[in-house]
């Protein structure tokens, strides 16, 4: 190297010297530097001047090592069309080719060197290879043989054989040549064709054992644990999967399909933002990785970034030419960003090429997002005819008969959601005795103990506990099994003798969900239980917050912007604070947030703007925002538990809805059968909140004038 050094410092374009100091520097594995000489050195050439082809070739070998597989591909047929097609040439053009997924290319390319260099024992190893690469086994297993025949110990060759064999269903030949090779240093290259033989054969256990063993016995190969890792993911032992893709990440940190495999093991643990520095690892050492791309995009949209996922969705699309797969995790990740629009346009070409349950159901959540009701409905019902276990789309269908206020078919419908839940693998609380239906009795005849069980989350609780009393009428006990937050609330219900916890037991005859019940009854719009308020906070507490309140000073207003961050519709139903703020510049109103949790942090942003006491860290259970709300002149609120608590305990309420709301909500009316205090102000645009607030602005200002006059 000093000597081809001192050569560039007299003559820095020497080609023969960049050239082989090029040579030198791949061989010490700096192969960023071995590249930039060699190419310097084919740069050096005037035009018109012949490059030498071994200045080609082993440039071309520089870019493979790189992973620069275009580049290399480029560089061998440069060498070969001066002159330079040796056997070695065409043979590493043909690996070139085969990882570049091109195994026909490839089988031309090695079948070249061996017409120059005939019965070469690796070149027709490669060549077995490539053959089984593109579903030609039998001519595969010849290969294999021929290179066998010329040297039997050619471990690779062995290998090959046994992968084609398996190709041909001649699986106890092949694992009998895998199991030879365990207790070899060829056992990593091993495992992956003799786990697969294993798998086929039903024999899992067995795999796992010996991806287990061969880990330990070659404990710092990157391969092993990464088929190993493979291995535990076929036998749903993911927790140990991602530990060994972690191992082999940790061995080989710049190879992109560990990491991918370890991506994918945290996508489906739910480590969601461990996933996202993962794949997007996997994405950096292989920009050509389509699946860590879809496995990205999936992890990116679990953690609110739906820009980010469609970015990384529109990368596999491009490269997979717009797959199937590819195409539906864009469309979900257009659903999360809000595009609805493309998300339709997706859906839709999602259907002109597969129409299965899955695309008719996107392309329904599309619609449905797009307040297009009746079109989602119908799409949802297309899914179901063609799927009738698609329990996404039935849930979907049921709620969108609901919205349209077809509660004949909507509530039988919406009995969906028990299978839904169990298929996403989510136990809420149940019980082994019989379902109530009206007119049951007890074996002695007597009127039962029946268990109402709460559903989802406090404002459902708080809706439907207004059943209890029909349900009383035909019980001897009425138990609600609800969450803790509610529980003392819930207590006073009309119709409620008990209420217990979901961790909590209780002897009953019967039992049922609560929002069962309406279709239990035949619940129509005209037959809502409505009668407000059906609840009340405790007295002790609203007479605690009358003194703490204290003496007026305005009208009362309080105020509820966000719902919980987790639920399926947050991004639309809650609404910034800064967007209430035209509501500030009006006079002789008293301001109190009864924000608890997530949201109540943007009171600083407009504290500055808008005096609001925070009475959010005061408010322990439901019961303690009831007694405030019970002091307020009016409730501004999203669709949140906030709401059906207002409306519960027969508070003037104006609840600000998204467009299209949640089914509860119906559509079009200012009115809600569910809560005759309440008035509903509609987004008439998806998103738009300005025209909304405008609305309230108004309403309000009339509200305070007719309250001073």
């Amino acid at each position: 190297m000093t000597l081809y050094q001192h050569v560039l410092t007299v003559d820095p374009s020497n080609p023969d010297a960049l050239h082989l100091s090029g040579m030198v520097e791949l061989v010490r594995g700096r192969v960023a530097e071995a590249i930039a000489r060699m190419e310097r050195a084919v740069a050096s050439f005037g035009a018109g001047e012949a490059i030498p082809a071994h200045f080609r070739s082993n440039l071309a070998n520089a870019f493979r090592e790189a992973g620069e597989l275009e580049r290399a591909e480029a560089e061998y047929r440069a060498a070969i069309a001066t002159g330079g097609g040796t056997p070695e040439v065409f043979n590493n053009l043909g690996l070139t080719l085969l990882a570049l997924g091109r195994p026909t290319w490839a089988i031309e390319a090695f079948e070249a060197s061996l017409a120059r260099r005939p019965r070469h024992p690796a070149t027709l190893t490669n060549l077995s290879v490539a053959c089984l690469a593109a579903g030609a086994a039998a001519e595969a297993l010849r290969c294999a043989d021929e290179a066998l025949s010329a040297d039997a110990t050619l471990g690779p060759a062995i290998l090959a054989r046994a992968a084609a064999l398996a190709a041909l269903d001649r699986r106890s030949e092949a694992l009998d040549l895998y199991r030879g090779l365990v207790t070899t240093p060829l056992a990593p290259g091993a495992l992956r064709g003799l786990s697969d033989a294993l798998f086929a054969e039903g024999r899992a256990t067995e795999a796992v054992e010996i991806s287990s063993r061969v880990v330990q016995g070659f404990p710092d190969d990157a391969t092993a644990w990464t088929q190993h890792g493979l291995n535990l993911i076929r036998v749903a032992r993911v927790v140990e999967a991602e530990a060994a893709f972690a191992r082999a990440c940790e061995i080989c940190p710049v190879g992109a399909a560990p990491w991918g495999h370890r991506g994918a093991a945290l996508l489906t643990l739910g480590r969601y933002a461990d996933a996202v520095k993962v794949l997007r690892r996997a994405t950096q050492l292989d920009a050509g990785h389509a699946e860590a791309w879809t496995n990205l995009s999936t992890a990116l949209l679990a953690v609110k970034d739906g820009d980010g996922a469609v970015e990384a969705a529109e990368r596999a699309v491009r490269l997979t030419d717009r797959s199937l797969e590819a195409l539906e995790v864009l469309g979900a990740a257009l659903l999360g960003a809000r595009r609805f629009d493309a998300a339709h346009g997706v859906f839709s070409e999602l259907i002109a090429k597969r129409a299965d349950a899955d695309a008719w159901n996107g392309l329904g959540v599309s619609l449905e997002r797009l307040g297009r009701v009746v079109e989602a409905r119908d799409a949802y019902a297309r899914a179901v005819s063609i799927d009738a276990g698609h329990t996404v789309a039935k849930l979907n269908h049921a709620e969108t008969l609901l919205l349209l206020g077809d509660f004949e078919n909507g509530w039988k419908a919406y009995q969906s959601r028990f299978a839904y839940l169990q298929q996403a693998g989510v136990r809420g609380p149940d019980s082994s005795k019989p379902r109530w239906a009206p007119g049951v009795k007890r074996l002695d005849g007597a009127a039962p103990t029946v268990l109402l069980i709460a559903e989802q989350g406090l404002g459902d609780a708080i809706q439907f506990v207004r059943f209890a009393s029909v349900l009383r009428k035909e019980a001897a006990r009425v138990v609600v099994q609800a969450p803790e937050g509610v529980a003392r609330l819930l207590a006073a219900a009309p119709g409620v003798d008990a209420v217990i916890g979901f961790s909590d037991a209780c002897d009953h005859d019967f039992a049922i969900h609560a929002m069962s019940l309406p279709a239990t009854l035949g619940t129509s719009l005209e037959s809502i239980p409505a009668e407000v308020p059906y609840l009340a906070p405790p007295q002790d507490a609203f007479e605690a917050w009358r003194a703490r309140l204290g003496r007026r000073r305005g009208l009362r207003v309080a105020l509820a912007w966000a719902g919980s961050p987790g639920h399926s519709h947050d991004a639309s139903r809650s609404i910034p604070l800064s967007l209430l703020e035209p509501l500030a510049a009006l006079q002789g109103i008293e301001w109190f947030s009864v924000q608890k949790g997530p949201g109540s942090e943007q009171l600083a942003a407009v504290s500055s703007k808008w005096s609001i006491a925070d009475l959010g860290p005061a408010l322990g259970d439901m019961s303690e925002t009831a007694a405030v709300l019970a002091h307020m002149d009016l409730i501004i609120c999203v669709d949140t538990s906030v709401a059906h608590l207002a409306g519960a305990i027969g508070a003037r309420t104006w609840t600000l809805l998204a467009h299209p709301p949640e089914w509860r909500w119906l559509l079009d009316r200012r009115d809600t059968p569910w809560y005759p205090t309440m008035t509903l102000f509609r987004q008439r645009e998806v998103d738009q909140w300005g025209p909304v607030v405008a609305r309230v602005r108004h309403r309000l200002e009339r509200l305070v004038r007719s309250k001073v006059h």
